[in-house]
């Protein structure tokens, strides 16, 4: 569960970077068992990047059946995953059915904890994109009361934040509840999600200078944790109030993941790609992987081109300027 951690804090780059590496050593190593459950959160993390077509892609890949047995719990995160990404690519239905099928099997085990597998409200958010409004507030409810029972600021936010989003203008006051319960907490992805739907709700009832400011919080945030889906979200709706959207740059040294830093620094200090992968205990493949990233990431072209670049910050380094 280590990458949901890193994904939940908001260490997208470095979710990402190891999850992949983690699904190549799971096929190299014979690890299949775990390969779902990282297949899944890697689609995650990759849609809160931005990258829907590519997170729709490593489901897709995934091969696994459309229809999945409900008594095997080792596929409850990739099927909870799945349905989120269908919700977000376009095929609500599709994802709202499959999630309410992890309903399903969580409730069999029975483990029915929204902190580790949040299908209620992840649902209502495809309901509520079909328009589905009563079914949508019943699951974002209940969702909330099991929250409060279990007590992870997390999960309680989460949910007062769908609920809210759910109940329209009606709804600022949870949205607001949500961003308090999440400031402290270290769920800094969800602290954003509940900051930039804040303010959109305010940008919708014409409150703009409010509205300004809790966007902003939210884009800086979501830029700094590398979830530029959401940041782009963020500037849409700063735009709507009339001000000026951040910039989303992603290229410098602050752009890298801390593997893909790990071993741009090992190749700038001489070693080869096999010295690196044994070093590191990875594949020479994931080595590529990081070092071409890294090449695109600091705008060089070459191996010799490393020890400058990653000893001076490009002047264009992933940041948020208003």
């Amino acid at each position: 569960m280590a990458r949901r951690v890193q994904t939940d804090r908001g260490d997208l780059r470095a979710a990402v970077a190891d999850l992949r590496e983690a699904i190549e050593l799971s096929v190299v190593h014979g690890g299949l068992l775990h390969r779902p459950y990282n297949i899944g959160f890697l689609a995650y993390a990759l849609l809160e990047q931005g990258e829907a077509d590519e997170a729709a892609r490593v489901i897709d890949q995934g091969g696994f059946a459309e229809q999945l047995p409900l008594d095997q719990v080792h596929l409850v995160w990739f099927r909870l995953h799945r349905g989120r990404v269908r919700i977000e690519t376009g095929s609500p239905e599709r994802g709202v059915d499959e999630l309410l099928q992890v309903g399903e099997t969580v409730r069999l085990i029975p483990f029915d904890n929204p902190g580790t597998a949040p299908w209620r409200s992840w649902a209502a958010e495809g309901l509520r994109l079909l328009d589905r409004n009563d079914e949508a507030r019943a699951l974002a409810a209940n969702e909330l009361a099991l929250a409060r029972r279990w007590g992870d600021p997390h999960t309680i936010g989460a949910s007062l934040r769908v609920l809210g989003l759910i109940e329209g203008k009606a709804g600022i006051g949870l949205l607001r509840e949500a961003v308090e319960v999440l400031a402290g907490s270290q769920a800094r992805l969800e602290y954003a999600r509940a900051l930039v739907d804040l303010g959109a709700a305010l940008r919708r009832e014409n409150r703009r200078t409010e509205a300004r400011q809790r966007l902003r919080e939210g884009v800086d945030l979501a830029l700094r944790l590398g979830a530029f889906r959401l940041a782009g979200r963020a500037n849409e709706e700063i735009a709507a109030t009339g001000a000026r959207p951040r910039k989303v740059l992603q290229t410098g040294l602050d752009a890298l993941t801390t593997s893909e830093r790990r071993v741009a620094q090992l190749a700038a200090d001489g070693m080869g790609n096999k010295e690196i992968a044994q070093t590191l205990f990875i594949t020479i493949k994931t080595v590529e992987v990081h070092l071409s990233h890294a090449y695109r990431k600091l705008e060089i072209r070459s191996r010799a081109q490393l020890q400058n670049a990653l000893l001076t910050p490009a002047p264009n380094s992933a940041s948020a300027s208003a």
